[in-house]
């Protein structure tokens, strides 16, 4: 039933897949006022019962989870490949959903769940919680301030101390957990190329129009998909690159670089210069890490007193950047967006 405009009862939400991402935002939302967890699904007794201290109707039934009478919007915390048809059967039963990241793991599929948002007239939010990342939002606030100017680069590097088990003679891990097949939604580039695609869109503020990807990992490893570089260039010139490394011997993090026409950002410092040409640099406070802050907005979103915080639109717009970020890194061609 759809809630009155200026209704500030909480939220009744339901969570789908009680995973660590579900589990996490179970916690998470449990602990709020402006949403009540009402009922949870999961296909897995076990999991059911390790959420049993929190007051939600548990199911193990799909049909029943979407027909509990007290839903109004449903969070979808299951693996990456079930997140179109979940959303899809979530709207169509009336409620309104937040998904986990990535939406989706194709253009089309996220074309499609756009379709049905709009013919169920239901509203679909993304978690890209790292927009609220504490680097983030405060090369995201020197820009909106005019501090840079119009933005010509952007650029995050990332390098993660995890060399392969087998350099040492370890012995190698299962690789049948989802998260390390890019088919069913893992690997780096699904990982960490979401978040950081996502905050690249951001920080630029125009349509992409390229990419040039290389794999960066051992090619000769079947699930070397771990590491990434990608180039990406936008209709207002700007160019963006991220790279990502996973199985580092040197750990190595950037954090955004940013440069702009009138200064340039990094490391919570921002960077111009005199008149005569002298560097100044000058430290600028950081907004603070603030993951909760989705729930707040969303949950204003939902009573309809504030914007989506992240539209399937804009989530949309990542997807295209991954799959091109992929076909060039394959092909070892330059690929439009």
């Amino acid at each position: 039933m759809p809630r009155p405009p200026d209704s500030l009862d909480p939220v009744r939400v339901g969570i789908v897949g009680l995973g660590r991402a579900g589990r996490y935002h179970l916690e998470r939302l449990s602990l709020r006022d402006d949403f009540r967890v009402v009922a949870l699904h999961d296909t897995h007794p076990t999991a059911l019962r390790n959420c049993a201290e929190f007051p939600a109707r548990p199911h193990s039934d799909w049909n029943s989870f979407l027909t509990d009478s007290e839903l109004e919007a449903v969070l979808i915390a299951t693996p990456p490949a079930t997140h179109f048809q979940a959303a899809v059967d979530v709207m169509q039963s009336g409620h309104d959903v937040l998904i986990e990241t990535p939406l989706c793991l194709r253009v089309a599929d996220a074309d499609e769940l756009l379709e049905v948002a709009f013919r169920t007239g239901r509203r679909l939010s993304v978690l890209h919680t790292h927009r609220w990342d504490d680097d983030f939002r405060t090369a995201q606030a020197m820009i909106a301030e005019g501090k840079l100017g119009q933005v010509l680069a952007a650029k995050w590097n990332i390098w993660q101390f995890n060399p392969r088990p087998e350099s040492f003679g370890w012995q190698m891990r299962s690789t049948s957990d989802w998260q390390q097949d890019p088919a069913a939604g893992g690997g780096v580039l699904w990982a960490f190329g979401t978040h950081y695609f996502d905050q690249l869109l951001q920080l630029v503020g125009a349509e992409p129009v390229t990419v040039f990807a290389r794999w960066l990992g051992d090619r000769r490893r079947k699930d070397g998909d771990d590491s990434f570089l990608a180039i990406v260039t936008f209709a207002n010139g700007a160019v963006g690159e991220i790279e990502v490394h996973h199985s580092s011997f040197a750990p190595l993090r950037t954090g955004w670089i940013v440069n702009g026409t009138d200064g340039a950002y990094s490391n919570f410092t921002h960077y111009s210069a005199t008149p005569e040409g002298e560097i100044v640099d000058i430290g600028e406070p950081p907004r603070p890490t603030a993951w909760d802050e989705y729930y707040a907005a969303v949950a204003r979103h939902l009573h309809g007193s504030d914007s989506n915080p992240v539209t399937g639109e804009q989530a949309r717009h990542v997807i295209a950047l991954v799959e091109a970020t992929r076909r060039s890194a394959e092909t070892g061609c330059l690929q439009e967006v």
